[in-house]
């Protein structure tokens, strides 16, 4: 169990890293974000490089199955970001839209 809290936990901050750069946020004047500090070059590497590590963990803890459920999960999370980057600024985006990008990106 605590190895699949942490793989998730990894997944969870690699998510956010990548939005952060996507976002262009800076974070709060105390917190500032990964790209904000460092670029985006570095940001990009180490979203990926948690990513990596995040499934790598899970690799040697968690079963098939669960892998297979989080490689998934993981697949339908990027696709929600990728379906809300097209429609960034596009004021005919549909109420239905909206909230499949939220299904998809949010609550996956």
């Amino acid at each position: 169990m605590i190895a699949l809290g942490a793989s998730l936990e990894m997944l969870h901050v690699a998510t956010l890293i990548h939005d952060d750069i996507v976002d262009h946020s800076e974070g709060a004047p105390e917190t500032k974000t990964l790209n904000f500090k460092w670029g985006n070059e570095i940001s990009v590497l180490m979203g990926d490089y948690v990513f990596a590590s995040s499934f790598y963990l899970m690799s040697q803890n968690l079963p098939r199955e669960i892998l297979e459920t989080l490689s998934d999960t993981t697949n339908v999370i990027c696709r929600g970001e990728i379906t809300e980057t097209f429609h960034r600024f596009n004021p005919d985006l549909t109420e239905e839209q909206y909230f499949a990008v939220v299904r998809e990106k949010t609550a996956s």
